[in-house]
């Protein structure tokens, strides 16, 4: 009925009622209910209220052909349309017709849902799938006007024979993928599935296959005709009937009583693959006794005797390219089947056996008697198969299960007085009783028969609770019942692919010993799984490289990010995954450069999408062209052909340019993928660092000087572009305590800042500004550096050096930089420090970028 709400089981409904029954019964006030935490609400209704309960009354579809409304109230359409409800009946109240002037209908994806709104209602929106659609009546001075009410329905393929096949269900196993059929000299009947679905003969459909009757093997045609929802269908199948093959079957001969003279025993009949076959009937079968026992005077006797088994070159029904030889026994007597019982009662009568009951299988019960003669259990052998014929151990019975107890007299055992064919007890083990209210499935907290999801990449069977009850507890799957699952004719381990429309998946419980009176519907769930919507589909990884940074000047925040290849000035062949971001839920976003942080890259399977070319935007140029490769320099938007039913997406260019450039891909030399490459980048788009003489060179693994790694950090202050040209000139005593830094260096304004402020003060009145600076000294500098800053430097350097393996080798005087730098994240962040080691170029950058990732200090120092 409606939805927007759980329904209760039948059972939890029974029991809600019963106690409010007994409550009544025993004047048991209305605020004791309350109290006893009933949640029985005993105010009366608002219309709002009344309008949000309100049962469906009569839907139509959208072409407005009237649908049935079930019990339950879960309307289903069929594919192509959608439910739209046209009278409905508040609690307590008349019923109100439903129209767009009167109500606002609007749908939503899945059961229960008024968050997953379809915003555009077309055929197109409404794939194979749970859907709730809600009713807002806005009809004015009504009592019911803002009042809305939800219901669930679903839309389910249309109904066509065109795809129907038969499938042999002679065994009853409902097995839809054994669609061969064998002689078994009954006349056969297949049955009818429409993809995972069993139809049901006289319900669905009738079958006729004109005059012939199916029996013998050959080819035959069959005439299905629609009934009930496929009435008006028709479809013509033909089918083969296959001879039963005696050179694969598993043959046994009945034992024979002896006979008077010297005659070879007589045998008429076998049983081949359980199908009993006769000489007086299957002409063409042949049975050759090869040896039997005799007596001295060549009279026949008891004992073991062998046959051949074999047919005719030309038989109808059996064929046999190598022959069989069977054992057999002559005795005394042939014991028939009267003679084997369980508890007294023949084999012929099936044995119920429900273990809650405290009922059991007991090999004890077995008789074989002769008359009031009974054998011994020496004397004849007890096996036990399944259902499916294969063996199994008698302490298979003690679960639930059809089995079937397989006994024949052992005749040597007996000195040959006795000897029989195998005769057969079918036991169905019970463990209490299943109903459909026992069974049920539930998906994301949601109970149902019926489920759809997105394609997420997960197998549906981990996310899908399964419980199966009887009053002695729960079964357990993989020991009281199995899985299994069916998708488009073919069973899968699986539910994880979708497909254009959506795939579906039949998910059946074989539950044994309850089989029989469970219908299969009963046991069945369906989901279709859709592809995910793609709308926004982005290249990354493999030869490329991004880079995300502030592009804007102001203290606006605007993040870039540019995802480039190097400039090479030859032709490129870079590999790269196409793919889409998801937010911290999970959902498929849109790429935001402003909030990159929180966004999860997820790469498509290799060959997803195929590159088709790309629309070029060189450098400068004010139009794009089509090229089928990458060379120049300038943005080039990669075109594709997608192949993956997986996703569904909607366009066919990528949303991400791809930029090829000598500037900014930060230096020439530093190649994407490099641990280095990021921090390179920042550092000379924050503004510190230039290439090589001004070139488009940085050298990232060639060491640095001192006077080098003093330029960048007085480049973090600020101070070289804020000082003035004369600023030198004004501070020039900060030079002349050195011996070795010629005014005129490039780098000396550097030096006599980082002297004035306290970042440096040289060694016996010399820089060395030309000296290689190792890893220790320049984390000396930038904790120099953070001091002038006013930043707190404190720091347990033992304890922190501690925490390296080569946290002694640091020097002594360098120990609380080198610790201050670990503890900030500044350095040591592989796990090491090699303080005593020259840092390069690379390594400065990153220490740089480490220490002051937001970018130049605004707060001019010196």
């Amino acid at each position: 009925m409606t939805a927007c709400v759980n329904k209760k089981s039948k059972r939890v409904a029974a029991v809600v009622t019963a106690s409010l029954v007994g409550a009544l019964s025993i004047g048991a006030p209305a605020v004791a209910l309350a109290a006893n935490g009933t949640s029985i609400d005993m105010l009366a209704l608002t219309a709002q209220e009344s309008f949000a309960k309100a049962s469906l009354v009569t839907a139509k579809d959208d072409q407005g052909r009237a649908l049935a409304v079930p019990s339950d109230g879960v309307v289903s359409v069929e594919q192509g349309g959608w439910m739209v409800p046209a009278k409905v009946k508040p609690l307590n109240g008349d019923p109100v017709e439903i129209n767009t002037t009167d109500a606002t209908i609007e749908y939503f994806k899945g059961f229960n849902n008024t968050t997953d709104k379809i915003d555009t209602v077309n055929a197109g929106n409404f794939p194979v799938g749970n859907y709730t659609v809600r009713v807002t009546y806005k009809k004015s001075g009504s009592a019911y006007e803002g009042a809305s009410v939800c219901y669930n329905f679903k839309v389910v393929k249309s109904a066509n024979l065109a795809d129907a096949f038969l499938f042999d269900n002679a065994t009853g196993a409902n097995d839809v993928k054994d669609t061969t059929f064998t002689y078994n000299t009954k006349a056969q009947e297949p049955a009818v599935a429409l993809g995972d679905t069993i139809l049901v003969k006289d319900v669905d459909y009738t079958i006729s296959f004109g005059s012939s009757t199916v029996q013998d093997a050959g080819t035959y045609t069959a005439t299905i005709t629609g009934k009930g929802k496929y009435a008006g269908q028709k479809k013509v199948v033909k089918f083969s009937i296959a001879k039963l093959d005696l050179s694969k079957a598993a043959i046994s001969i009945a034992d024979v009583a002896k006979a008077d003279g010297t005659a070879a025993p007589v045998v008429t009949a076998i049983v081949a693959d359980g199908v009993a076959l006769d000489t007086t009937v299957n002409t063409a079968l042949q049975i050759s006794v090869d040896s039997y026992s005799t007596d001295a005077n060549g009279n026949q006797t008891i004992g073991e005797c062998s046959a051949t088994v074999s047919c005719s070159s030309d038989a109808a029904n059996l064929v046999c390219e190598t022959p069989q030889t069977v054992k057999f026994n002559i005795v005394d007597e042939v014991l028939g089947d009267d003679a084997f019982t369980y508890g007294g009662t023949a084999f012929s009568t099936a044995l119920n056996i429900d273990l809650s009951d405290g009922q059991k299988f007991k090999p004890s019960k077995i008789a074989v008697k002769d008359g009031s003669v009974a054998l011994p259990s020496s004397q004849y052998t007890v096996s036990y198969t399944d259902a499916q014929g294969n063996p199994v151990e008698e302490s298979a019975l003690q679960k639930a299960g059809v089995y079937f107890v397989k006994v024949r007299v052992n005749a040597s055992a007996t000195g040959y007085a006795y000897g029989s064919g195998t005769h057969s007890l079918k036991v169905v083990v019970k463990s209490g009783e299943i109903t459909d209210d026992d069974i049920v499935f539930s998906y994301d907290g949601v109970v149902g028969s019926s489920f759809t999801k997105i394609y997420d990449g997960k197998d549906f069977l981990d996310q899908l609770d399964i419980t199966v009850s009887t009053i002695e507890g729960k079964l357990v799957e993989g020991e009281d019942y199995t899985v299994k699952v069916v998708s488009g004719g073919k069973e899968t381990d699986k539910v994880v692919d979708a497909a254009k429309g959506g795939k579906t998946y039949t998910i059946t419980l074989d539950i044994p010993g309850y089989n029989d009176e469970i219908s299969e519907s009963d046991r069945q769930c369906t989901v279709t799984v859709s592809p995910l919507k793609l709308d926004n589909l982005y290249v990354a990884g493999g030869d490329l490289d991004s880079y995300t940074f502030d592009n804007d000047s102001t203290d606006k925040v605007s993040m870039v990010t540019v995802w480039y290849l190097g400039y090479t000035g030859s032709e490129l062949t870079p590999s790269f995954d196409f793919g889409y971001y998801t937010n911290s839920k999970g959902e498929v976003v849109k790429y935001d450069a402003n909030a990159a942080a929180d966004l999860t890259w997820n790469a498509l399977p290799a060959g997803s999408a195929t590159v088709t070319g790309y629309k070029f935007t060189a450098d400068g140029a004010a139009s794009q062209k089509e090229v089928d490769s990458i060379k120049g320099k300038g943005t080039y938007l990669p075109k594709f052909v997608f192949e993956n039913a997986n996703f569904n997406v909607t366009d066919s260019e990528t949303d991400n340019f791809i930029t090829v450039s000598d500037k900014n891909v930060g230096f020439a030399d530093v190649k994407p993928g490099q641990w280095y490459s990021d921090s390179v980048f920042k550092a000379k788009q924050l503004g510190y660092i230039k290439g090589v003489q001004d070139s488009n060179i940085f050298a990232p693994e060639s060491n640095i000087t001192r006077a080098d790694a003093l330029v960048i950090i007085s480049r973090m202050s600020g101070f070289d572009t804020v000082a003035s040209e004369d600023w030198l000139n004004d501070n020039i005593q900060y030079l002349t305590r050195y011996n070795d830094v010629n005014p005129s260096a490039y780098y000396a304004k550097a030096v006599a800042w980082a002297t004035k402020v306290g970042v440096v003060h040289g060694s016996n009145g010399s820089f060395r500004p030309d000296d290689l600076i190792t890893r220790e000294e320049f984390a000396a500098m930038l904790q120099k550096y953070a001091t002038v800053l006013g930043k707190d430097v404190s720091v347990d350097a033992d304890e922190v050096l501690a925490g390296f393996a080569d946290g002694s080798e640091v020097s002594d005087w360098a120990k609380t930089a080198v610790a201050w730098a670990a503890e900030s994240k500044v350095m040591g962040n592989g796990g090491s420090l090699d303080p005593t080691d020259p840092i390069t170029r690379a390594m400065v950058a990153t220490m740089a970028v480490n220490y002051q990732p937001e970018g130049i200090n605004q707060d001019f120092i010196g």
